[in-house]
C-alpha cells in the first residue's frame, strides 16, 4: 500500500551511502581477519580493539546506509564511524612509528596500507554526505520561505483579498 503523502527524499544520495557501506565492509573484513592473530600473538588489547572497532563500524555503517529511515540516529552513526575510522588510522600509524604499549611493528602489509586509504575514503564520503545534507536543508528552507502554489487561487494574494471581501459586513 502506498502512503498518501510520499516521504521526503533522503538528503544523502544513495551512491554515497552504498559506497560508504562497501568501504566499511572492507574495513570490517580486514580488521576481523587480523584480530585473532593480534590477540594471540601480539598485544591482546589490540586484537580486542580490532573486533570492537569492526563491530562498531559494521553497525554504524548499516544504520548510515539506511538513510532517513533512522532519523537523527543516522548522523550519530556517521559521526561514530568517523571517530572509529580515525582511531583505526591513527592507531595504525602510531603502531608502525613510535609504537603502542606492548605493540610495535615495523612491517607495512599491503592489505593494511589499502585499509588506510579506505579509512580516508570513508571520512571523505562522510564529508560528502554532510555537504549533501546541508544543501538539502538550504533547499527546503528556501522552499519554505516561498509562498506555496497549493491554494485554489494559485498561491498568490488573491485568496486573502477574496476571503476578506466575503467576510465584510454590509
Amino acid at each position: 500500500m502506498k502512503p498518501l503523502v510520499p516521504p521526503p527524499p533522503d538528503p544523502v544520495a544513495k551512491w554515497v551511502r552504498m559506497t560508504a557501506l562497501l568501504v566499511a565492509g572492507y574495513l570490517v573484513g580486514v580488521h576481523l581477519a587480523l584480530a585473532e592473530e593480534r590477540y594471540n600473538e601480539d598485544a591482546r588489547y589490540v586484537g580486542a580493539l580490532f573486533v570492537l572497532g569492526a563491530l562498531g563500524l559494521a553497525v554504524g555503517a548499516g544504520i548510515a546506509a539506511g538513510g532517513r529511515k533512522f532519523g537523527s540516529l543516522t548522523w550519530m552513526a556517521w559521526a561514530l564511524d568517523v571517530v572509529i575510522v580515525a582511531g583505526m588510522f591513527v592507531s595504525f600509524l602510531l603502531s608502525r612509528t613510535v609504537g603502542l604499549p606492548d605493540y610495535h611493528r615495523h612491517d607495512w602489509p599491503v592489505i593494511q596500507v589499502i585499509a588506510l586509504f579506505a579509512e580516508a575514503a570513508y571520512v571523505v564520503l562522510f564529508l560528502v554526505a554532510l555537504g549533501q545534507k546541508r544543501s538539502a536543508q538550504k533547499r527546503s528552507a528556501a522552499r519554505a520561505s516561498k509562498p506555496s502554489g497549493d491554494s485554489p487561487y494559485g498561491g498568490d494574494d488573491r485568496a486573502r483579498t477574496e476571503g476578506s471581501a466575503v467576510h465584510r459586513s454590509p
